[in-house]
């Protein structure tokens, strides 16, 4: 048993590298890059920055160079800078990773919360009303997107009931 473990630990390497590989390869079949992105924003700019703006973000490599560059980089723990903001990638992800661990674990607690009591009551009354509205409920749930229910809960209880705030980050605690 723990060499299968073993096994399977050691494959995640070439399964990151490839379908890292596989990424970056299809990001490179789609019409510009980077440079195009950012200079779409800012109107006509002329040969000579256009050269130095994909010199300065090592575009005018080769795609193995670019991804020989990038994979030491995350080795190194460099994620390189965001596009947007032009900040290191790793603070953005330290920023954000608080939250989002917090959202997980508070719909967890949800989830739980929620879903064991009617596990339960669908278990004792199986095949009747109680089952067959705790079922409803469960696939009702599974079915609809994530971003869809988020948009509703914005909607009731920031918007109409203003129980929450609408935009901002509240702390749970």
């Amino acid at each position: 048993m723990s060499s299968y473990v073993v096994q399977r630990v050691l494959l995640i390497v070439p399964v990151l590298i490839g379908v890292t590989a596989l990424v970056a390869g299809l990001i490179r079949l789609t019409p510009g890059d980077a440079v195009m992105v950012r200079i779409e924003e800012a109107g006509h700019v002329d040969a000579a920055h256009l050269e130095a703006a994909r010199r300065a973000l090592g575009l005018d490599r080769s795609f193995p160079e670019q991804y020989a560059i990038w994979l030491g980089g995350v080795l190194r723990g460099d994620l390189g800078n965001s596009f947007i903001t032009e900040r290191p990638v790793v603070g953005e992800i330290a920023r954000a990773l608080p939250v989002t661990v917090e959202l997980a674990v508070l719909s967890l607690l949800v989830a739980f919360l929620l879903g064991v009591p009617v596990g339960a009551i669908s278990a004792v009354r199986r095949g009747r009303w109680p089952d067959r509205i705790g079922r409803l409920i469960s696939i009702g749930g599974l079915s609809m997107p994530s971003f869809w229910i988020g948009t509703l809960v914005l909607l009731y209880f920031a918007i109409w009931f203003r129980w929450i705030p609408p935009i901002t980050y509240v702390p749970f605690f």
